[in-house]
Parts: C-alpha cells; sequence; structure tokens
C-alpha cells in the first residue's frame, strides 16, 4: 500500500502459500520516512493484517519498499525537531513502540525485505520482525540517531543488542555507524541476502521467487514469539565484562565528540541499562532516556543541522526546477578536466576518481602535473589504511582513469552535446584565473562543444569577475570545497553570478557535488568571499588580532576553540590550506566595509610569508604557525615571535603617526581569560555572519551555519555562531559584544554591528522556526556521566552472573584443548 493511501496486496508464494503484502511508498518524497501520518496509516494496516491472520486468511506478512533508494529511511526529523517537551517526546516514543510491538506481537510470520536505506525508524521495524531479507546491494542497513544528536527511540536499544550481542550492538548505536548487507549477515543481523527485494511500483514484485524458494525450504517460514526470538549470548553477562567494554567505549566517545554532546553517553548507558532489564521494562527505559536527551539544547541544534542540510539541498533543486530538461542535466559528466595539481587540486582530483570519474589532471609544469598524480596516489594509500574495502585492484582501476598533463586534451570518448565539465583549483589570482578559462573556451570550441561548463574552486574572486571577457560567462559558475579528503568538510558553495551564470551550468555543478556526497549550499549574491570565507575570515583575523597585541598565544587560541568543541583552531586551519592561500584570499576581501579594514593578521601573514614560513606544504615538513613532520603538527614556529612583534612595532608606528606622535603603543595588552578569547572569535564571526545575511549574500542564517559547521569544523553542537547567539538570546549576545568592545578598543570585529543591533531593536532571532525545549534537559558530561559503570542488578546478581561468566569462559577453554 501507498502509506498516504492504505491498500494491503494479497499475494501467494509458489507452493500456493498466502501472504499480505505492505509497500512502503512515500509518493513523491524521494525515499521512504516515517512521518506521523504514514505511522497512522501503517498502524491501520497492521490492525487489518492481525484480522487477516485471526481469519486464517495469511500465513506472513512482508515488508517491502516501492522506491529503489531505500526500505525506511528513518523517522521524519522535522515531528523530532518541533517536540518541545519530554512528555511530548516520551509518549512519541512510546506510540511507535506499540506499533512495533504490535507487529512482533502477530501470530503470523513476519519479514522486513531491506534495500537501499534502512536507517532509524526503517530498522526498528524490520527488528521486530521474525526474519530480516536484504538485498546484496544494500549499502547502509543501521541507527544513526546519536549522530543527530538523540537516541534510538523505537527499541533500538533494546532490540538490537539482544539480535547481534552487546558489543555489536553498542558499536552501531554508538557510533552512529552503518554497515551493508554482507557485514549484517555477518553478524547475524539479517537472516539470509537476496538478488532483488524491490518492487518497483506497478509490477509483480521481484523477490517473489526468492521468497518462495526460502519458504519452501523452511528457512523463513517458522513464526518466531518473540521469548525465542533472539540467540543465547554469553559475552556481556557480567558486570565485569560490562564495565570493561563500557570503559573502552567511553573513552572512544570521548575521543569522537570531546565530551561536548550527551547522545553517544546516555546512549551506551541506555543500551546497558536495557540489556540487564525485562524484556518489557527495557522499552520504558528507552523512551524516558529518548525523551531525556531529545530535551537537550545540543539534541535540537544537531537536529537542526540535519535539517538545514535538506533544505540546502531543496533550495538547489529548487533553482534546477527553473530550467527546462532538468532530469536530464542533473547527470554529472563522466570526465572532468581539473586544472591545478596542487593541495586542492589533487585531493578533489582523487576524490573524482573514486567515484568513478575519469579526470585530466592538469598544471603549468611537469613537475607539478607530477606531484599531483603521486598526490593522488599518496591519498589512496591513506584511505586504504583507513579501510579494507578499498582494495589494490579498485585503486589500480581508478589510476587508471587519471592523465596529467600541461595542456588539457579533449576526451576522444566525450559526445561534444553532452559538455565537458572543466574544475579550476589554481592560485587564488583572478588572471591567473581568467587565463585558464580563456584556454578551456579555445579547446572545447575546437572540438565543437557549446555546452561546456567551468567551474571554479575559487574561495574569494566573484565569479562575475572570472567570467568578464568569457566567449561563454554563462557556462562559468562557482564550485568552492573547503577541504577535498575523505569527505572531511562534506558541504560545498555553489555560486551563481545573477544575471551572468546560467541555469545549467549550476545543474552541473551541483551533479558534481552530489556525485561526490556533497550538500551543496547556494549563495545568492556574488560578493567577495561569498559566505564562508567571509564570516570564516573575520574569525581568524580576530585571532590573528589578538595574538599580535599579546593578549594570547597562537597554541593558546587553538587550544581555547578546540576546546570549545571545534575541530581545529584558526592557526591550525591556516597553516593547512598555507598561507600563501591565505594571504591571496585575504586581499580579495579588502572591498569589504569592515572585514577589509582588519590588516593585522594580513601583516603577520607577510613578515612570516618573507621567512619562507608558508605551511607544512606538500612534503609536510615545512612551517608556518607551527612546525610539522611527515605532516604531523609539532611545536609552535619558533620564527613567529619575531613576525608578531614587528607587525606589533609596525602597528605602533602607525598608531603613533595617527596620534601626532604623542603617544606610546608599542606594550602589549595583558593577557585575556579563555573565556574572553573566545568570546570574541565567537563574537567576530556573528558579526560578519549578520552583515552577510543583511545584504543577501546567503539565503538563511541556516545555511550560513551550516557551512561554518561543515566547513570549518566549528563546533556541531553549538549549532553555528547564529544559532548560538539564538539561544544564548540576542539582547545577551548584544551586551557581551559591548563588553568585549570595552575590553578590546579599536577591534572593530567584536563591535556591535548596526543591521545586529536593529534585529534586536526588533526582537528578531536567527532560525525564527527553531522549536526550543519548554524545559530544556541539561546533561553536563564531565559531571552527569559516571567514569564507573552503575550497578544495574543486585548486587546477589552481579556475584552470580560474574562467577558464571567466568566458569562458562574457563569451560569453554579446557573444552578447546581436548
Amino acid at each position: 500500500f501507498h502509506l498516504e493511501m492504505p491498500v494491503l496486496h494479497r499475494l501467494a508464494l509458489v507452493d500456493g502459500t498466502a501472504i499480505a503484502a505492505v509497500a512502503f511508498d512515500n509518493g513523491e518524497r524521494s525515499m521512504n520516512i516515517m512521518t506521523e501520518r504514514e505511522l497512522l496509516s501503517l498502524a491501520e494496516v497492521v490492525q487489518q493484517v492481525e484480522r487477516l491472520a485471526a481469519a486464517g486468511e495469511v500465513q506472513a506478512v512482508v515488508f517491502a519498499s516501492q522506491k529503489a533508494n531505500s526500505f525506511i529511511a528513518g523517522a521524519d526529523i522535522n515531528m523530532q525537531l518541533k517536540m518541545t517537551t519530554g512528555q511530548e517526546a516520551e509518549a512519541g516514543s512510546m506510540r511507535l513502540k506499540e506499533l512495533l510491538q504490535h507487529i512482533e506481537d502477530l501470530p503470523i510470520v513476519t519479514i522486513a525485505l531491506l534495500n537501499g536505506l534502512t536507517l532509524g525508524g526503517g530498522l526498528e521495524l524490520a527488528l521486530a520482525c521474525n526474519y530480516r531479507l536484504a538485498d546484496e546491494a544494500c549499502k547502509q542497513i543501521g541507527l544513526p540517531e546519536t549522530k543527530v544528536g538523540i537516541l534510538p527511540g523505537g527499541g533500538g536499544c533494546v532490540r538490537l543488542p539482544r539480535l547481534v550481542g552487546l558489543q555489536q550492538g553498542i558499536t552501531m548505536i554508538v557510533s552512529g555507524q552503518s554497515v551493508d548487507a554482507a557485514r549484517a549477515r555477518k553478524i547475524g543481523l539479517v537472516t539470509l541476502l537476496f538478488k532483488k527485494t524491490q518492487w518497483p511500483s506497478g509490477n509483480d514484485p521481484e523477490w517473489m521467487e526468492e521468497l518462495s524458494a526460502a519458504w519452501t525450504a523452511h528457512r523463513v517460514s517458522q513464526h518466531i514469539p518473540k521469548t525465542k526470538k533472539y540467540p543465547m549470548h554469553f559475552r556481556g553477562r557480567s558486570w565485569l565484562e560490562q564495565q570493561v567494554l563500557y570503559s573502552l567505549t567511553l573513552k572512544q566517545i570521548d575521543k569522537a565528540v570531546k565530551k561536548t554532546v550527551p547522545g553517544p553517553y546516555v546512549a551506551l548507558l541506555t543500551i546497558l541499562e536495557c540489556w540487564n532489564a525485562d524484556y518489557a521494562q527495557a522499552f520504558a527505559i528507552e523512551a524516558r532516556q529518548y525523551a531525556r536527551v531529545a530535551m537537550t539544547a545540543e539534541a535540537k541544534t544537531i537536529l537542526n543541522l540535519f535539517v538545514s542540510s535538506r533544505e540546502a539541498k531543496t533550495a538547489v533543486e529548487q533553482y534546477q526546477s527553473k530550467g527546462d530538461s532538468a532530469k536530464d542535466k542533473k547527470k554529472p559528466p563522466e570526465s572532468v578536466v581539473v586544472f591545478g595539481a596542487g593541495y586542492m587540486g589533487g585531493g578533489i582530483a582523487q576524490a573524482l576518481l573514486f567515484k568513478g570519474f575519469h579526470v585530466q589532471l592538469i598544471d603549468a609544469s611537469k613537475e607539478a602535473v607530477e606531484a599531483g598524480v603521486a598526490r593522488v596516489r599518496s591519498l589512496f594509500a591513506a584511505a586504504q589504511r583507513h579501510s579494507t574495502r578499498v582494495t589494490d585492484d579498485m585503486v589500480q582501476a581508478c589510476m587508471e582513469h587519471c592523465t596529467g598533463d600541461t595542456v588539457p586534451l579533449y576526451p576522444l570518448d566525450e559526445d561534444p552535446r553532452h559538455g565537458l565539465f572543466a574544475l579550476e583549483c589554481v592560485t587564488e589570482a583572478l588572471e591567473v584565473k581568467r587565463r585558464v578559462l580563456h584556454d578551456f573556451e579555445a579547446m572545447c570550441r575546437r572540438a565543437g562543444d557549446a555546452n561546456y561548463v567551468f567551474a571554479t574552486n575559487t574561495s574569494t574572486i566573484p565569479i562575475s569577475a572570472i567570467a568578464a571577457g568569457a566567449h561563454s560567462p554563462a557556462s562559468v559558475v562557482g564550485l568552492h570545497f573547503f577541504h577535498p579528503e575523505r569527505n572531511i568538510t562534506p558541504a560545498v558553495e555553489i555560486i551563481p553570478a545573477p544575471g551572468v551564470t546560467g541555469r545549467a551550468a549550476v545543474l552541473r555543478a551541483s551533479a558534481i557535488a552530489a556525485a561526490l556526497g556533497k550538500t551543496p549550499v547556494l549563495v545568492t549574491k556574488d560578493r567577495p568571499g561569498f559566505i564562508f570565507n567571509r564570516v570564516v575570515s573575520a574569525l581568524y583575523a580576530e585571532a590573528g588580532r589578538l595574538v599580535v597585541e599579546g593578549a594570547c598565544s597562537v597554541a593558546r587560541v587553538d587550544s581555547i576553540m578546540e576546546a570549545m568543541g571545534c575541530a581545529r583552531g584558526p592557526f591550525a586551519v591556516m597553516d593547512s590550506i598555507g598561507l600563501n592561500t591565505a594571504l591571496l584570499a585575504a586581499a580579495q576581501l579588502e572591498p569589504l566595509p569592515v572585514l577589509g579594514q582588519e590588516r593585522t593578521l594580513i601583516d603577520l601573514l607577510r613578515h612570516l610569508q618573507e621567512k619562507q614560513q608558508v605551511g607544512p606544504g606538500p612534503s609536510g615538513n615545512g612551517a608556518g604557525f607551527y612546525t610539522y613532520a611527515q605532516g604531523k603538527r609539532q611545536d609552535a614556529n619558533r620564527l613567529l615571535k619575531s613576525a608578531i612583534q614587528v607587525t606589533r612595532s609596525q602597528i605602533a608606528q602607525q598608531q603613533d603617526r595617527q596620534a601626532g606622535g604623542a603617544m606610546l603603543h608599542s606594550a602589549r595588552m595583558p593577557m585575556l581569560q579563555d573565556e574572553d578569547v573566545r568570546d570574541a572569535l565567537v563574537m567576530a564571526a556573528v558579526n560578519e555572519a549578520s552583515r552577510v545575511l543583511d545584504e543577501g549574500v546567503a539565503r538563511c542564517a541556516a545555511d550560513i551555519d551550516l557551512l561554518l559547521v561543515t566547513g570549518y569544523g566549528y563546533a556541531p553542537h553549538t549549532g553555528g555562531p547564529l544559532l548560538s547567539a539564538d539561544r544564548a538570546g540576542l539582547a545577551a549576545t548584544l551586551s557581551r559584544m559591548q563588553a568585549l568592545a570595552a575590553l578590546l578598543p579599536g577591534h572593530t570585529l567584536v563591535q556591535p554591528d548596526p543591521c545586529f543591533q536593529r534585529r534586536v531593536e526588533k526582537n528578531a532571532v536567527f532560525h525564527p522556526n527553531m522549536a526550543w525545549p519548554v524545559h530544556p534537559v541539561e546533561i553536563n558530561v564531565q559531571r552527569d556521566i559516571p567514569r564507573t559503570l552503575p550497578v544495574f542488578l543486585d548486587v546477589p546478581t552481579v556475584l552470580v552472573t560474574s562467577v558464571s561468566a567466568v566458569a562458562l569462559w574457563m569451560g569453554a577453554s579446557l573444552l578447546s584443548k581436548m
């Protein structure tokens, strides 16, 4: 049935066995998700199945999908984001549990046929069934709730560990990582693998033949009551075993989230409490803990980021819908020409190759090309170290599609009607980019290609400036990557120049982004720095000024921001992109009225550049703000101190001249408290983000926050600088800006911007649709998460289970030696 129109199918297997079949299809949605409406429809259909079973008219019910890309990809995040009370969250969790319990209690065989994405509530539904049969091509089966700040709310913490074992259950739930079909079969999560588990709409199910064979062979024909549903697990029964597992998992969580979000910690405690509880009682425990975490500000902010990501994609799709033949234009090309074989170009080339593209890597010299190809190989080697799934054969096949040269050649197998795609990653200099564009256009015109697209990876230069003088300005679009490797930054900016860039170029750029697994964020006005670099540059610039004035050291600034939850501090990030690139980008921001006037960091970067201290470089052994050995950060650069002193002296001389030589400004300012350093950087970002929004460069505040979190690594649990300002209250944020402005005279970046002040006067917020908890729950990881596992069992039971576990282990050891 379509969940919006509950219709139950009745089918017959080859042997004549009558079965009920429930087909999930969320209509026009791209994939199946559980909304409130669909859950009500499903409840009605389960009641119909129950009546048919009671009458003896069906012997089994099969749950399948009519979408090729998903069984069910989880519950509707918006439904969870709108909850504002713990009672509402707990009641919602219990309603879902009751529905799944109804399925589990059906007196007939229950089978889930998994395909595509089977996540969250989709897997929880499957866990309620007797059997789970997965498509061999199914890539993602899991419970990713902790990744969006919450816990499984439909019995996942109860059923999954009981099915696959405590350790495996903890690993999957706490990390939020999914498994593919083969791995799911190996750990006992799925019963059988099928060639096909889809049910194309309007056609007969593709799985009928395989299901009939499995039924006839008595592999899925036995109804299993819940009391006998789970295998006997000997491991994880003693308190001692649980304590070891708890301690090891805590360390892994600490490393992953730095004690900034409570979700994974509470998930771990919940799993263990449910594991030790009675089956029926365990579901109530999960519902209570789900509601508790769902009402934390951290959960709301991370859920909001997830929704923002989806809305950003929708904004691009709506832009695409304005053009003709959108479906054809959305298909990514097979070949991509990458100009620039350096850090960014080599990284993007490897990402493209990994996704099956043919890549030409072009640079000005053979040495640069060879270095770029070598970088691609090194990135594949790193990928192999990170994952055993990346095999030598896979790498070899990818590298066979990689060519390098100093001059691009139009691919012989490329149909000019489709249009060649180029991605420019050369140095951040306007004339260099224009020259590359000119050469690419000339090659395409000789080949008779009038549909080419030239995407520039510029981080700051307006697209209209690059397209000026082009033969086909409509073919030029911005596609700004932040960090190309291993999807560390899962978003990109797509920048059309209004009135210049054609729709087709935007469509093709978004198709490339989608193929690489990136969330596209549309920039709505073509201004220097776009969204991301304007906001993050304000944070960098304020950090640079604090360091030069002696308020804080480079290492301390980075440490403070990392303690806040950021992936890295600003100086470590600048080193990674290269100080030469940082300088070129900063030069492009000079026309901006406030950010362009703050030159302290620029002067410091130039002094470091004069000393050839520009970052680790391709070798990984250079120096910038820090020294590096084989790509690993070491200590602060000793030459940094003299560069800071020279910069401070020059600033003092300028200030003295402005004051008529009557004042002395060379003295260092006092060291600031950590809180003041952190807030100065955050307020600089909030001010610039407010200006970006006010100027119409960004579509909405959510896009700015999304880019800061995914591009820079801004603390995810805060939701981004603008959402954190909303959470604190804009009036309180304004007061903090005013206090910092008094503490830091002359720091224009932290002084309240007029557009921010107007927002406060209007009693407006950046995220007007955000539903904060009425009574927020505060879970302080340091204070509220014990480092020693609580005793969920009574003392005698703890002793019995511990002794029993040791006896079983000793017995197994003796048997293995006989």
